[in-house]
């Protein structure tokens, strides 16, 4: 059995004040659970989430929502803010989890949508091997593509700059542009079938 190296004892006297808001007692609630975290952190993770995430950033969010929790801890016994602790630790493993395997749907629609579109095409790093003539063919598919960027609403330019060429993380450009994970894949889906859109009637237009 792990041993708990909060006790009865100093939980309290800091829990209640951390539940209060005691930014002191918090940090100190934080300091004595992390071993105890890490410890079932590294239990909890299986081995193909684990060679994804690192266990100490689950521990890290855990600590975090923790503290943004506090207020609603009603318990008043060690094991019951130990139970409280390991369910937002198992909560924090499940979310990784989900986002780990829509982050592989994600990549794969993306990767399908990419080459329909002809973004990938477009910039792939460049072939030392390339004619001359293909080279011009790729500077032209280029500038269409910046063309077409332009004239797509900025929303959805945003995240096609974001993710195709900065190369974020759906994970990151939800950040970046502060928007939800969910709302950013569907928006960069929409901009995707937008952009093939103006791409053909730019394509039409030149032929």
């Amino acid at each position: 059995m792990d041993s708990k190296p909060l006790d009865l004892e100093t939980m309290s006297i800091l829990v209640p004040k951390a539940r209060a808001g005691d930014d002191f007692a918090r940090n100190e609630v934080c300091k004595q659970i992390q071993e105890y975290l890490e410890r079932m952190a590294e239990k909890k993770l299986d081995a193909k989430l684990r060679r994804r995430v690192n266990p100490a950033d689950i521990v890290q969010q855990t600590m975090t929502r923790m503290i943004n929790a506090f207020e609603g801890f009603r318990g008043a016994s060690s094991a019951e803010f130990y139970g409280w602790l390991n369910r937002i630790l198992e909560n924090e493993i499940n979310s990784t989890r989900r986002d780990s395997q829509r982050d592989k749907r994600d990549v794969r629609r993306e990767s399908e949508l990419a080459d329909k579109s002809g973004i990938a095409a477009m910039h792939s790093p460049t072939d030392p091997n390339l004619t001359p003539g293909s080279e011009a063919i790729r500077a032209e598919k280029l500038i269409q593509f910046h063309r077409v960027l332009e004239n797509l609403p900025p929303d959805y330019a945003q995240v096609i700059r974001l993710r195709s060429l900065e190369e974020q993380s759906f994970k990151e450009v939800s950040e970046s542009m502060g928007k939800s994970y969910d709302a950013v894949s569907k928006l960069w889906y929409r901009a995707i079938v937008r952009f093939q859109e103006e791409l053909e009637k730019l394509d039409d237009s030149m032929s």
